[in-house]
């Protein structure tokens, strides 16, 4: 059986080597690929490459997934000398995790891992086939006087850990870490210097199927939530039986044309306000999501109001959409990015944003 370890925690980065492991993101509709490198005036992306999954992953998650990590990751890394190898970190798909909330009294961690153990195995969860990981929430101050703390926890199937670190040992690849989406956000937003000094900030990975939204405090993951009915394939949906292109072929529209820009006198094509019309129902969704959200971590920590909002994933690609969504939430939104931008031919610079799990990964080889 193929073990790897895990890691949930953010850790002080430190230059050990001269570059970092290849972070690989996967997602339902695309895996992404980088390598760092640490230099004198930050972090530059080394190596980077986005990859379209096929359908049959979507059809068979667990099984698919695993077959097409063979037959992308091991003939792209041989046809490739940008990256290098062998030890190398990745994040799972949402689809494929839990999360959860606890409250536990005070205990050692090995006592609290008992508790949750208990508490998942009264959810008529497989304990001995699940991986799980926890930390521990500042959302839960309120219960401070209650001797009571909450925590996050996040599970997975057992046997998908070890089918999926496998895949990659067949690819020649040591999966050193598997890591969750909170913690490569907030490790994301440390490497670019995009956080809000003293203050709370939010990283929004809009995703092709789902939506996470992760307050990031002080390098932390203080509150997690996946917003429902928010992923950007309800917009490529809609889109592609609108003008019968495909998924694959919206992406370029959305990437080059995008929404129509919230500014007063600005210009708009055709194209620009059939993709907002497309785009509309989804983005008063999740911009309603987002309000309450705040609302509710804000009502429960009597703390300041995040200001500003960091933009990942696949909606962060699409042109305006950080300028929209500024707009209808009232708060200062921008797409994440480490200040080298680029646009080679490889990946242009709004698909810049969709690498920044997947270079917070990379990171973690410059951890002692």
């Amino acid at each position: 059986m193929v073990t790897t370890k895990t890691l949930f925690k953010v850790k002080d980065i430190v230059p050990s080597r001269q570059i970092g492991w290849i972070g690989v993101d996967i997602g339902v509709a695309t895996v992404k690929l980088a390598q760092v490198q640490r230099e004198r005036n930050g972090w530059r992306l080394a190596a980077r490459c986005i990859v379209p999954l096929p359908e049959e992953s979507n059809a068979d998650l667990a099984g698919g997934l695993q077959r097409s990590l063979l037959q992308i990751i091991r003939p792209l890394l041989q046809s490739s000398d940008a990256f290098c190898g062998p030890k190398m970190a990745c994040s799972l798909p949402a689809a494929f995790l839990q999360y959860r909330k606890l409250d536990l009294p005070a205990g050692s961690h090995a006592e609290q891992r008992d508790m949750i153990a208990q508490e998942l195995a009264n959810d008529h969860q497989d304990i001995d086939n699940t991986q799980f990981e926890f930390w521990e929430s500042n959302a839960g101050e309120s219960l401070a006087n209650t001797g009571m703390r909450q925590y996050t926890v996040v599970s997975t199937p057992r046997s998908l850990v070890d089918g999926i670190a496998g895949s990659f040992l067949k690819s020649k690849l040591e999966c050193e870490v598997i890591d969750v989406l909170p913690f490569t956000l907030a490790r994301a937003i440390q490497m670019s210097s995009q956080a809000a000094p003293n203050q709370p900030t939010i990283a929004l990975d809009w995703g092709h199927k789902s939506t996470m939204f992760v307050v990031v405090d002080d390098g932390h993951p203080v509150f997690v939530r996946c917003l429902r009915d928010c992923g950007m394939s309800q917009i490529i949906e809609a889109l592609s039986r609108e003008t019968s292109l495909t998924a694959r072929d919206c992406f370029p529209l959305l990437e080059n044309y995008g929404l129509s820009s919230p500014k007063i006198n600005s210009e708009t094509s055709g194209i620009q306000e059939l993709i907002s019309a497309m785009a509309s129902e989804t983005i008063s969704r999740i911009a309603s999501e987002i309000q309450k959200t705040i609302s509710f971590v804000v009502g429960r920590n009597k703390k300041r109001a995040p200001e500003k909002l960091i933009l990942f994933g696949g909606g962060a690609a699409v042109r305006n959409s950080s300028a929209v969504l500024a707009s209808r939430l009232g708060m200062h939104v921008e797409t994440w990015g480490l200040p080298d931008v680029f646009d080679d031919g490889i990946v242009s610079g709004f698909q810049a944003a969709l690498l920044g799990p997947a270079a917070a990964l990379s990171a973690l080889g410059f951890e002692k």
